[in-house]
């Protein structure tokens, strides 16, 4: 199908890879200027700041261990602590050695015992690890990261061109590029090295492009509504209870931001989207949603 399409339009598509090595504080100062407080990930707790600063330390540099040698925590039996398991690949099909390391225990500081061996780590890993616990306790995990990031997205008309199971590509209204722009460079400058790199593509808007963000508006928007209809029909995986007064009202809500979403995609793009609206009925019917349903305008 044709349409007249307004070349000058354009956008973004944008994707990022994340870590966890993302400094809070950075994170702090940079989005409460731009009005984004809401947007600050929760910081490290202490056992993911043990798993992060165990994650990224090189212990086969004092240990002289094997490139075979996996390290990895176990939690104590009846404890708050964990020990430090060196796993050594014996060779095809003879198992592996296992040696416990030493035992760490977190907390304000990270406490740090002898294993099995009896003896002490050296006291280049105890001071090694401590510094990188300490430092990770004011980082936020690469999950909290993605998902600030996501919203972030969302909240600037972003929508997931592909859905899938490795990084997922959001495009972004020309007019929310400059305040998405940024954001990202805040998450970018409050990392350390790259752990977090933002990828930015200009787009120019021809019958492509648009045929493009329309399909991903509706697939958008079809997911979510299914949702929507998921929890109509079905109890509560938790209470066991049916959508009462009040969830209803709270669908119908959510449902009409996705409905005032898609208008603003009809003026961005200078088209109607009647075919992202007709998804909206079957919803507005369930909800008894009138005033939805004459929004709808089909």
């Amino acid at each position: 199908m044709s349409q007249d399409v307004n070349m000058s339009l354009g956008g973004q598509t944008v994707l990022w890879q994340s870590g966890s090595d993302v400094d809070y504080a950075k994170l702090t100062m940079g989005l409460l200027p731009l009005g984004l407080g809401d947007f600050i990930p929760e910081t490290a707790t202490e056992i993911e700041a043990l798993k992060m600063s165990v994650a990224g330390f090189d212990f086969r540099r004092d240990y002289q261990s094997s490139e075979k040698t996996i390290f990895t925590l176990r939690p104590l039996v009846g404890e708050e602590g964990y020990t430090l398991v060196a796993e050594t690949s014996k060779g095809k099909g003879q198992g592996n050695k296992t040696e416990n390391m030493f035992l760490v225990y977190p907390g304000k500081t990270l406490q740090i015992y002898p294993g099995d061996s009896g003896m002490a780590p050296p006291q280049e890993v105890e001071d090694g690890l401590r510094r990188a616990y300490q430092r990770s306790l004011g980082c936020v995990p690469s999950e909290r990261v993605t998902k600030s990031l996501t919203a972030l997205v969302s909240k600037f008309d972003g929508i997931p061109l592909v859905k899938g199971r490795g990084r997922t590509p959001y495009w972004i209204p020309q007019k929310n590029v400059d305040a998405w722009k940024a954001a990202a460079d805040v998450f970018e400058g409050a990392s350390r090295g790259n752990a977090v790199q933002i990828f930015k593509l200009n787009v120019l808007m021809d019958e492509d492009a648009v045929r493009t963000v329309t399909h991903a508006l509706s697939k958008d928007i079809e997911q979510k509504l299914g949702k929507i209809e998921d929890r109509i029909d079905n109890p509560d995986s938790k209470t066991g209870k049916q959508l009462g007064r009040v969830g209803r009202r709270n669908m119908t809500k959510n449902a009409t931001s996705m409905l005032e979403q898609v208008e603003r995609y009809e003026e961005i793009l200078g088209t109607a989207l009647k075919g992202v609206r007709e998804q909206f009925k079957p919803v507005a019917e369930s909800l008894s949603a009138a005033e939805l349903l004459a929004d709808l305008g089909i």
